[in-house]
């Protein structure tokens, strides 16, 4: 092989090395942004949850700002599930059930507004008995925090029977309450295994990207110093061997050149000397 075509092809395979290495990094690197948005989107997500769960808190102890709260909620989980639907259920195994635990929550809380709202009716009904007005703030102040607790007294103190429908319906708010707040710690889970699961998805992308350049890299120079040594070796060659004629010719010897199999070309001036000849 010509030196030339030693050179060309070092160079080719060079340049084929870093354009290798540069496609491999410009891909990962549009990896690493969709798993960051994705890792944003997962903050979001958990960030959105402690709001439902502090405006579900806000929702069952204070009375008075029941139905500020309740919008809250609602209007929380209608932003979980904008995000949820643009994200794809291979990013996280936990997205598909976290959207059918909000679907869960928000049924427990419908239902629970819907008993707030006839125990509140049952209770201005029961006004007209003056053992329980002496009471009713009291028990309806305390519906959704200590819905059992009411029970108890009303059946304790003013006589009320089990099937009397208030306290059918204060037993049934226990009961949802109690659920509410088991989804809703399902629902912090979940959000809290989608961040993990987007953390560990950008940590694997930047690990391949380490390991790619550390791989990539000493193999470019591994390359590059091997094919340097090479063609300068066939270089220096070649200048021996010029400067062993040179010498040799300047001595008096006129001996013919060695020619590489296949390199050689007819030459009139060589074929004349009488000395190639011999």
């Amino acid at each position: 092989m010509s030196l030339k075509k030693k050179i060309v092809l070092s160079f080719l395979l060079s340049a084929f090395i870093i354009a290798l290495l540069s496609a491999f990094l410009y891909l990962n690197f549009v990896e690493i942004k969709k798993e960051t948005v994705f890792l944003e989107l997962a903050d979001t997500i958990r960030s959105k949850s402690l709001q439902l769960r502090r405006h579900e808190k806000n929702f069952l102890l204070y009375v008075p700002n029941q139905q500020a709260e309740a919008g809250a909620i609602h209007e929380t989980l209608a932003d979980l599930g904008q995000i949820l639907v643009g994200i794809p259920a291979d990013r996280s195994t936990q997205v598909p059930g976290l959207r059918a635990q909000l679907a869960v929550y928000r049924q427990h809380f419908s239902f629970i507004a819907a008993l707030l709202n006839e125990a509140l009716d049952e209770s201005a009904a029961l006004a007209a008995d003056p053992a329980y007005a002496r009471v009713r703030g009291l028990v309806e102040a305390n519906l959704l925090d200590k819905p059992l607790e009411s029970q108890k007294y009303l059946q304790q103190s003013l006589g009320f029977g089990e099937e009397r429908r208030f306290i059918v319906v204060l037993r049934e708010l226990e009961a949802s309450i109690a659920a509410l707040r088991r989804s809703g710690e399902s629902i912090l889970e979940s959000t809290e295994a989608i961040d993990k699961d987007a953390r560990a998805r950008v940590e694997k992308s930047i690990a391949v990207s380490r390991t790619a350049i550390v791989v990539v890299f000493p193999l470019f120079i591994l390359v590059g110093f091997g094919t340097l040594f090479y063609i300068t070796g066939s270089v220096v060659q070649r200048l021996r061997l010029l400067t062993a004629v040179v010498e040799r010719t300047g001595a008096g010897h006129f001996a013919p050149l060695p020619v590489a199999a296949g390199a050689g070309r007819y030459c009139p001036a060589a074929s004349s000397h009488p000395t190639a000849l011999s």
